[in-house]
């Protein structure tokens, strides 16, 4: 369901993005703890898709339990692969916000750090990491 729901997200269909992954919760959430990887995901697509539908603080929450879940599944930072995207995509998006410059700095900090860590300096996700840090510490001057 998360992978349908990314696809439709991606192309432009996030009213039935948001549908797919909230089931893709509900269902982690019966099958899985709340700190697996699979209810992580879920709430990190379902996150992504509510950015796309306007809805910032709901995306928001979404992003920071899906941090919370990398944080229970590998304590005590939640230093994942896959949390390094959640990371990416809630920094940007406080960063984007009035009083949020300096948390989402932090958080897109530590995304390119678990890029570079898990997939390398020259990944061209650790590169997409990297930009987007650099946009908000340039905005910043």
């Amino acid at each position: 369901l998360n992978r349908l729901g990314d696809v439709l997200r991606q192309r432009g269909n996030w009213q039935d993005a948001v549908a797919l992954h909230r089931r893709a919760l509900e269902q982690s959430n019966a099958l899985f703890a709340p700190n697996a990887r699979q209810t992580a995901l879920s709430h990190y697509f379902l996150g992504l898709a509510l950015i796309d539908a306007g809805e910032r603080a709901e995306a928001e929450s979404q992003l920071r339990a899906a941090l919370a879940a990398y944080r229970g599944l590998l304590p005590p930072d939640g230093a994942h692969p896959f949390a390094a995207s959640a990371k990416l995509a809630l920094g940007r998006l406080l960063a984007s916000a009035p009083g949020g410059r300096d948390e989402g700095t932090a958080l897109l900090r530590d995304a390119v750090a678990l890029r570079e860590r898990f997939l390398g300096a020259g990944d061209t996700r650790t590169i997409e990491a990297r930009q987007a840090l650099a946009s908000v510490t340039e905005r910043k001057h």
